[in-house]
């Protein structure tokens, strides 16, 4: 196992066994180029874990999960913010 100077850690195989070959491919390319075509909506939704993990879908997480952060810590410093969260128990009735 490597440290690495960013944090990252890296680590060396020196033997791996192959339990289970791939039939299929992917349906579309995870480490994606620049110029590469974007994946259709209905297949980046059907195939979403896969998706999350593009560069492009990733920093938007990230991006996200930062700015929802510094709003919640500003309501929580200034305003005494709560959050408080409640599962929706039944689905509503149409009436």
């Amino acid at each position: 196992m490597f440290w690495q100077p960013t944090g990252m850690v890296e680590i060396e195989a020196h033997n791996i066994t192959i339990l289970n070959s791939v039939n299929f491919s992917l349906p579309f390319r995870i480490g994606a180029s620049e110029g590469d075509e974007e994946p259709r909506e209905d297949i980046r939704m059907r195939y979403r874990v896969l998706d999350l993990r593009r560069k492009r879908m990733s920093d938007n997480l990230r991006l996200r999960h930062k700015v929802v952060r510094a709003i919640r810590n500003f309501l929580e410093d200034n305003y005494d913010f709560v959050e408080v969260e409640t599962p929706m128990l039944a689905k509503p009735t149409p009436e």
